[in-house]
């Protein structure tokens, strides 16, 4: 089925609507001067993930395993209410993913909460999930945010087997 798809063009969904096209999408995305570039293809879209994918998974892991453990030193620390501050933490790994983007989604579009409340401080909207920078840096945040209670919890499982007297020398 993706063979078909892949030798027929347009947006339409289903095949029997869509005209055939024959090695066309494959030359199209041959057709760069610098494969090292992205900007200089034809048609960026595929090349700019190939180039994206790596970006994100480095700066998500870096920041998941970072925030992660900065929150499970803090969380294994005698504070107060620290069952609630775990409890809060953890939250965002038991929803539906569905659910965290439906979420996000209502706070970063262009009549969301985020542009509702800058507009409400005097500062003009933007176009969270329409500038590329823009929406790459939150889909990074996003995928921390929904995971990082998960990765915490595991730290803060493998802190409770240091001795108390070593990370809090650090």
């Amino acid at each position: 089925l993706n063979m078909a798809y892949s030798v027929t063009g347009s947006e339409h969904i289903l095949l029997s609507e869509r005209p055939s096209v024959g090695s066309e999408n494959f030359s199209a995305l041959l057709s760069c001067q610098n494969y090292l570039d992205p900007n200089s293809c034809e048609r960026d879209l595929f090349w700019r993930s190939v180039w994206n994918t790596p970006f994100f998974a480095v700066l998500q892991v870096g920041f998941l395993v970072g925030f992660s453990l900065i929150t499970a030193i803090v969380l294994k620390r005698d504070i107060r209410a620290r069952g609630f501050f775990r409890a809060v933490f953890f939250f965002p790994v038991l929803l539906s993913p569905v659910v965290v983007a439906l979420i996000w989604k209502w706070i970063l579009q262009r009549f969301g909460v985020l542009n509702a409340a800058m507009e409400g401080l005097g500062l003009g909207s933007v176009d969270w999930l329409l500038e590329a920078n823009l929406a790459f840096g939150w889909s990074v945040f996003l995928s921390v945010w929904a995971h990082m209670g998960f990765y915490t919890l595991i730290l803060l499982a493998g802190l409770q087997a240091i001795p108390r007297d070593v990370y809090e020398a650090a």
